[in-house]
Parts: structure tokens; sequence; C-alpha cells
């Protein structure tokens, strides 16, 4: 009992010392070159620390969502509140869909791009067992995409991941519009906040967590739902792995790449400083892929 106002202050010091963790963010463009990159018009800050992070401070927990968009689909594709979230646009538009993982990467395409994103999402419930209906979304996606959209589709669900991305898939293809499968970043193995409280002030960056897992470990966990989206492959279907961006050879941590934050919510969901440090990575892959990328 005695060490429980120990422990407090030391969490409230090293949340103190997170706050003033802070990277810059240089001023980004879409460069013109022979393969369409965004790149930073700015060297690497000194320190080793990542270009083009936002130095917004990271938080744990799970936050909810403002927009009312998490937690769809609704039971009719005609629901007001569906179309609220994905509603149809003039020009261009991504619409990111999934389960909550659609939720966390929405920010990264938000600031990988100056087209208009929107996203719903639906989350696995025990206590309602088949609430998540693979047609609703898709339905509600037909009334809205044009040639040309973007749907991104994410899902860390092996039970319904096929019959989702089947039914997204079908529309998108009848529609024109492009297919951008993601693969999933890795699900801790344990929550972060486990590992945070080994953590100490005397943490360098480089250091590994308690979260740390082999990279061999994590491409495991994620082979199997990488094997279903792979069939889907095609001149207007595209995938891309975003365990490439938080992992090295080696393995994955909790850690935003090059700094010493957390960049999770809890064990599978980043937080929104980690979804704008994947952001460059996709506005690459965006600007190489669909012409459409650019940081902003």
């Amino acid at each position: 009992e005695m060490l429980e106002p120990i422990f407090r202050f030391q969490m409230k010091v090293l949340i103190l010392f997170w706050s003033v963790q802070t990277v810059h963010c240089v001023k980004i463009g879409l460069v013109s070159n022979s393969s369409s990159q965004c790149l930073c018009q700015a060297p690497e800050p000194q320190g080793g620390l990542p270009q083009c992070y936002e130095s917004i401070v990271p938080q744990l927990g799970w936050p909810g969502d403002p927009t009312g968009c998490h937690g769809n689909p609704r039971s009719s594709p005609d629901d007001p509140e569906l179309a609220r979230c994905i509603p149809k646009e003039q020009g261009q538009a991504i619409y990111v869909v999934g389960d909550s993982f659609a939720w966390a990467i929405q920010f990264a395409f938000m600031k990988a791009t100056t087209l208009p994103v929107h996203h719903t999402s639906w989350q696995m419930s025990q206590d309602v067992p088949g609430r998540v209906n693979p047609e609703v979304m898709p339905s509600a996606l037909a009334k809205v995409i044009k040639p040309n959209d973007i749907v991104v589709y994410i899902s860390n669900q092996p039970a319904t991941y096929s019959a989702h991305l089947t039914a997204t898939k079908r529309v998108t293809s009848f529609h024109g519009a492009k297919l951008l499968i993601l693969g999933s970043w890795p699900v801790l193995p344990m929550e972060p906040a486990s590992c945070l409280q080994t953590a100490t002030l005397a943490h360098k960056l480089g250091q590994r967590s308690e979260c740390w897992q082999a990279k061999a470990e994590a491409d495991a966990k994620a082979s199997a739902l990488r094997s279903q989206a792979n069939v889907f492959l095609d001149e207007s279907t595209f995938m891309f792995d975003l365990s490439s961006i938080i992992c090295d050879s080696t393995g994955c941590d909790m850690w935003i790449p090059g700094t010493t934050l957390p960049g999770y919510l809890d064990i599978g969901h980043v937080n929104k400083p980690m979804a704008h440090y994947m952001a460059k990575r996709l506005c690459e892959f965006l600007g190489i892929t669909f012409s459409v990328g650019q940081l902003h």
C-alpha cells in the first residue's frame, strides 16, 4: 500500500515526460518526379526522429467516436445515419470501411490526401451474435460510389473477412471504383498499459518494450487474412501492408518508430499520432498507385 502513491507519482512523471516529447512537422507537398512520391521539403530533424510527424500527445484507452460512424453497419443501407457517414461526393472520394480498425486508420488517409475521406466501421459483439451484416455496408456504398472512387477495406476478423471483402469487391467492380485492401498492423501480445508499467524515464530510442514481438510471429498471425486478400487482387484491386511501416526487419513494438511515444490505444488499435506517422508512406503509395497522394 505504501508503494501505491510512489507508483502513481512515477506514472504522472512518465506521462509528463511524454507530453514534452514533440517532433515538429515540416512543410509537405507532392513533389513531381518519376515515381510521383510525396517527399518532405526539409532535411531529417536532428536526433533521428521521423520526418513529417505531427506533435500530438498520444493517449491510452479507447476514445470513442464523436462522428457516430463506428458501430455500423445499421440494419438497412437506407439508414440516414449510414448515409451521413458515407455521403455521395461530386468529385473523387475515399471511403474507408471495415471493422474498428477502419476507425483508427481513417486519420492516416485524412492526412495522406486532400480528397474527401469518409469511413464507416462495424464491431463484433459477443452479446449480439450475427450483428455484422456483410451486405448492408456494400449496399450503402453502391448508392454513392462512382468510377475512380477508392474504397479502402481493412478488417482483423477472420470469421467475416472473406464475406465482407467479397461483397465489397462485387460493388467496386460493378461501379468501376478502385479497391485498396490494407494488411493490418500487428496486434500486441498484451495491453500497452501493462508494458508502460515497466517503462522508465531511462527508456531510450530503439529499446524494446515488453509488447515487442518477433517479425516472424507477427507475420504468422496475419498470414491467414493476407492469403484471403490475395485472391482478390487484379488491375483495379490493390493491397498495402501497414505492418511494413511499423515493423523493422527483426520485430514490431508498441512505439511510434523513431520515438519513445506509444502508438497504440489498446491491444489492437493504433492511436491518432501513429496513424499520422503512417500517412507519409500511405501518401507515397497513393501517389504511385492512384495519383492522389498529397500530405497536408
